[in-house]
């Protein structure tokens, strides 16, 4: 390994959006052109098998369509960055949900030296979002994709999302991405959006 390799910065990718905007889709996209990995809570916590209360707590939430405590969902967190294979970077998909663990995080990375690269929100509309989480639900029969879930995590989801947004503007970290293009398109435009360095 190179010097410039041991130096170089990880490349820390947070990807903002509603349930069903594409974070899941373009999250593996984006962290395999990179050769990082994609850290999607959601599907984390779905197959799990809970080895702790923090655990058994977080994914209960999820799945009934609310948040975990900020300070659990932090600890949580803290141990899967640990871990080797993050050591170049990782693209979050799900985290963070909430302002106050948007600010730890950052203060954690701070410590560290670190800081994110950048925050991709991909716009849909809300009528997009719901056709898309139906079709999931038909398809995959997640049990956080149905319909009294699906408004829960919309409403808690649509009261995040904007101070999340501005937290990440205000930092001059983020991008905004039009999520109702193709999938292709999106990529490309998050590719062509994030620094290559």
């Amino acid at each position: 390994m190179t010097k410039h390799a041991e130096t170089r910065q990880p490349r820390v990718i947070v990807l903002l959006g509603s349930p069903g905007s594409g974070k899941g889709t373009q999250g593996r996209r984006i962290a395999t052109h990179f050769g990082i990995p994609h850290l999607s809570t959601g599907q984390m916590l779905r197959t799990m098998v809970p080895r702790n209360s923090d655990e058994r707590q977080i994914q209960q939430h999820i799945l009934n369509g609310g948040f975990a405590d900020d300070d659990v969902m932090l600890r949580w967190m803290d141990d899967r960055l640990g871990e080797p294979d993050c050591r170049s970077g990782y693209v979050l998909d799900g985290f963070p949900r909430t302002v106050v663990q948007a600010i730890q995080f950052d203060q954690r990375l701070s410590q560290r030296g670190q800081i994110i690269t950048a925050a991709i929100l991909l716009q849909v509309s809300q009528s997009v979002i719901m056709h898309r989480l139906r079709q999931r639900q038909q398809m995959e029969g997640r049990r956080d994709d149905r319909e009294a879930i699906l408004h829960k995590r919309m409403e808690l989801d649509q009261a995040n999302l904007g101070p999340l947004t501005r937290h990440y503007q205000l930092a001059n970290r983020l991008l905004v991405i039009d999520g109702e293009d193709t999938v292709d398109a999106v990529t490309q435009q998050a590719m062509q959006a994030l620094p290559m360095a």
